[in-house]
């Protein structure tokens, strides 16, 4: 019985210090979300915006994560590795997929597997008596329509598992997204529906919500400059947007300030740019008072090699630590 209570104990701490790292606590219904991991980005270049970007110019692969309406035939064949140095012994790698059924038509995949490292057990006097582990896993697959010449809609689903020591809970989502681009005026637009869905089975007889999330993005180049920007609305269907030490609700500007994610993107060639990002709610959740830091601020850089697109990021997370990504892309 002792180890029971304890295993849920350990269970209710690792679910809820990944919710803190990866901020996706949420205070407007109370508690917190289950299979937070999905709020990750995998892609460099979206974290490098400091969220799910869903309006890019150069999405790769794991930019389908965030807006699956980006891909179209130019992603045909194309495969992608990612792996993030997470926090503590935890690490998040990932594989994609890209196939065109047609040239209207693409089809895409990727696995998603997030571990958080071994755990030890102990029985009631204290003595260890072995270890557990404990991770996340996602499987998504998405179907992308081009239905007029520069506009795409696009939807998919992604199979959850999420397990530690012998507990274990499955889950589906679905999500839709859209992207237009108006190639005359170096601009893109997007919008995404994100990972509406529900567990299939729960860590105990309490279910849990999926941190879903509503977001609309432009992307625009600057004629005279080589410079492109990014600003994102997110999690719009959540108003206020608190963080989980406050109590009162936030100032009107204050909330909108929060919906909003801006990054940018130094052209410096075809092969080779550089990209920063801040996501404000990010830095109001986890900035210490009495620090003064780059909380919630991300820097990355993309080059081409030859076949090969690599993409690297760095985003800060306080005190808590930093997180850092690589991509490589490549095609077949």
């Amino acid at each position: 019985m002792y180890f029971k209570r304890m295993t849920k104990i350990n269970i209710l701490t690792l679910l809820f210090v990944n919710l803190l790292l990866v901020n996706q606590v949420t205070a407007q219904t109370g508690g917190t979300k289950v299979f937070s991991f999905l709020e990750l980005p995998v892609s460099p270049r979206s974290a490098t915006n400091g969220l799910h970007a869903v309006s890019l110019a150069n999405p790769d692969l794991f930019s389908l994560i965030g807006n699956p309406a980006y891909a179209d035939y130019s992603f045909h064949n194309q495969v992608q590795l990612s792996y993030m140095s997470h926090f503590a012994d935890a690490n998040y790698s990932a594989l994609a997929y890209s196939f065109a059924y047609d040239s209207t038509l693409q089809l895409s995949s990727s696995l998603r597997y997030l571990t958080y490292g071994d755990f030890s057990k102990y029985d009631e006097f204290g003595n260890e008596t072995g270890s557990f582990s404990s991770y996340d896993m996602g499987f998504s697959f998405s179907a992308s329509k081009a239905v007029l010449t520069n506009l795409n809609f696009a939807a998919g689903f992604t199979l959850i598992r999420s397990a530690i020591e012998n507990y274990s809970s499955h889950g589906i989502t679905f999500t839709a997204g859209a992207y237009y681009k108006i190639p005359s005026q170096s601009i893109t637009v997007g919008l995404a529906i994100r990972d509406v869905g529900f567990q299939l089975n729960n860590f105990n007889s309490q279910s849990e919500d999926i941190p879903f999330d509503i977001s609309l993005g432009i992307t625009k180049r600057l004629k005279y400059v080589p410079f492109r920007f990014t600003i994102t609305s997110h999690s719009l269907q959540d108003w206020p947007l608190k963080t989980i030490y406050e109590n009162e609700t936030p100032s009107f500007w204050t909330d909108l300030s929060r919906h909003f994610a801006f990054g940018g993107e130094f052209l410096f060639s075809e092969s080779f740019n550089i990209r920063f990002g801040i996501n404000k709610y990010r830095s109001d959740a986890i900035t210490t008072e009495n620090r003064i830091d780059l909380s919630g601020t991300s820097f990355g850089a993309g080059f081409k090699i030859s076949r090969f697109n690599i993409d690297i990021s760095r985003t800060s997370f306080s005190s808590i630590g930093t997180q850092y990504q690589l991509s490589i892309l490549t095609h077949f």
